[in-house]
């Protein structure tokens, strides 16, 4: 734990002597200590428009055909689930994906955010998957030499 990190807790601390809830937003690098002091985390990568969408106008967010992000919750065989913020900012939801969608050479794991498009299912039962994934964020991601840091 870095100086940086035992100042930010202290302030979290502090904050919650006084009876009050703090929730921690952050997009990446942030120490598991600081994480954890807070009542609440969540990415940044996750609140709607927080970041914009490249090309996408704001109101397009979570809509079909458009660009998202969420993160992963199960991973079975070969596919998983995913939750994202709808742009109310109060209701999560849930959407499929296959692993044929997933950058090339991951493995998913739990918790990595993705950004991606929302598409329906061809499925008799309807629903929708997530398709074109791109990893955003992992605990457990190493890039390759060749590619940019995530």
């Amino acid at each position: 734990m870095n100086t940086k990190t035992v100042d930010f807790k202290k302030v979290v601390q502090a904050i919650q002597n006084m009876g009050i809830r703090v929730e921690i937003l952050a997009f990446r690098y942030i120490s598991r200590d600081l994480v954890n002091e807070g009542d609440k985390f969540l990415s940044g990568y996750l609140i709607p428009n927080l970041l914009p969408v490249l090309d996408q106008r704001v109101e397009d967010w979570g809509a079909i055909g458009c660009r998202t992000r969420g993160y992963c919750y199960s991973v079975q065989d070969g596919y998983g689930f995913m939750k994202y913020l709808d742009i109310d900012l109060r209701t999560w939801r849930d959407i499929f994906f296959h692993f044929s969608q997933l950058p090339e050479r991951h493995y998913v794991n739990l918790d990595d955010v993705f950004e991606f498009t929302i598409e329906e299912s061809g499925r008799s039962e309807g629903g929708i998957l997530a398709t074109h994934m791109q990893l955003l964020h992992s605990r457990h991601f190493i890039p390759d030499k060749a590619q940019p840091a995530v």
